[in-house]
């Protein structure tokens, strides 16, 4: 789904995308790849359509907090030893 402002209004795009997602076991990873490239080729288009209309939810541009960072290598440590 992919939502676009165009000519001032917001527009819903809905494609059926992979229903349902086919992985055979002796050809998932070739099978899984084609599927990946084939949403990065739709998340193209539509971004190629309204190339200023996206907003990522993710602040990837945020700084760790390098002290919660220590604290959870510390923990991860601890329970692998266990």
């Amino acid at each position: 789904m992919f939502a676009l402002r165009q000519q001032g209004k917001l527009r819903v795009h809905c494609e059926s995308f992979a229903d349902p997602l086919l992985l055979p076991r002796a050809q998932r990873q070739v099978s899984l790849q084609h599927t990946v490239d084939r949403y990065a080729g739709r998340l193209a288009h539509y971004a190629l359509l309204a190339p200023l209309d996206w907003f990522n939810f993710f602040d990837f541009w945020m700084v760790p907090d390098h002290k919660a960072c220590q604290e959870g290598s510390n923990n991860a440590r601890k329970n692998a030893q266990r």
